[in-house]
């Protein structure tokens, strides 16, 4: 059973890869295919394999031990039970500890009324940071929206970059509409840049994690210029048809994809800190 979950987890950690170079790939659900639900998915699905394969594999090296047959476990009925015939019978005084009772009831009832106001106080000021957690749950989401909503012009124009270099393999374009859908994806990478560094943390988030989205932000932002830089090169390769310019366009396309991985984990990152559900709403 524990192979079972390793080949899980394995699986899990090759379609979360996968799925940041191409969601499509992997998520056969949803109208939103993008990386970081992909991500998040594999990435939620590998942690799961990954504690049950540690709890089947601890479970199936504990076997019970043996010494000539017989358990050693302790048997609770050899307790030797000669001590309890030895106590003797407690004398009781009944008026004493009728009094003690009454004084102790006493005592109780007022401690219970303390306690009472004291669940009061404590119940508002329960409510009061539940509610200050969700307002700040609701920010996070915004800002994870806003930043979607600023990447989806640029992942548009890079899908349909993709789409006319499919065509232009297959000699249904000229090479001035590959040049032309280059020089497009890459103005609107520039423009999403631009846009991501316009973007503000609210101050309702708390600090450690305002810190993490912002770093995330900037981790976007970069990967958004060195994607811009990437159909840089594609256009170079274009004009003068040289290898060196494609695989310039290829490395500088992995490196934006690190970025991407890093954003994505901070955000996460600072979801599961402030007890958000971190495939919610993806």
């Amino acid at each position: 059973m524990a192979y079972l979950f390793l080949i899980l987890l394995l699986l899990s950690i090759f379609a979360m890869i996968l799925g940041i170079m191409k969601p499509g790939l992997v998520l056969h659900w949803g109208k939103k295919r993008t990386r970081m639900k992909a991500f998040l998915t594999y990435f939620a699905s590998a942690i799961i394999c990954f504690v049950l394969f540690g709890i089947i594999t601890d479970s199936e090296k504990k076997e019970p031990i043996n010494i000539a047959g017989k358990s050693i476990e302790k048997d609770s009925a050899s307790i030797d039970t000669t001590l309890i015939k030895d106590i003797k019978p407690i004398a009781k005084n009944d008026g004493k500890i009728e009094n003690d009772k009454e004084l102790i009831r006493a005592a109780n009832t007022e401690e219970i009324k303390t306690i009472t106001e004291s669940e009061k106080k404590i119940s508002k000021k329960e409510q009061k940071r539940i509610d200050q957690l969700k307002k700040q749950q609701k920010a996070v989401l915004e800002l994870e929206q806003e930043i979607f909503t600023v990447e989806k012009t640029a992942t548009n124009s890079k899908e349909n970059f993709q789409h006319i270099i499919n065509l232009f393999k297959q000699n249904e374009v000229s090479i001035y509409e590959a040049y032309k859908a280059a020089n497009f994806a890459k103005e609107q990478c520039r423009d999403v840049q631009y846009r991501l560094h316009k973007i503000k943390v609210t101050k309702e988030i708390p600090k450690a994690e305002r810190k993490l989205l912002q770093q995330a932000i900037l981790e976007i932002s970069t990967a958004y210029m060195i994607q811009a830089e990437a159909f840089d090169e594609l256009k170079k390769y274009l004009d003068e048809n040289k290898m060196s310019y494609q695989l310039n366009y290829q490395k500088k396309m992995k490196s934006s994809d690190s970025f991407i991985i890093t954003a994505i984990t901070k955000i996460a990152q600072a979801k599961e800190k402030m007890g958000m559900d971190i495939l919610k709403n993806e």
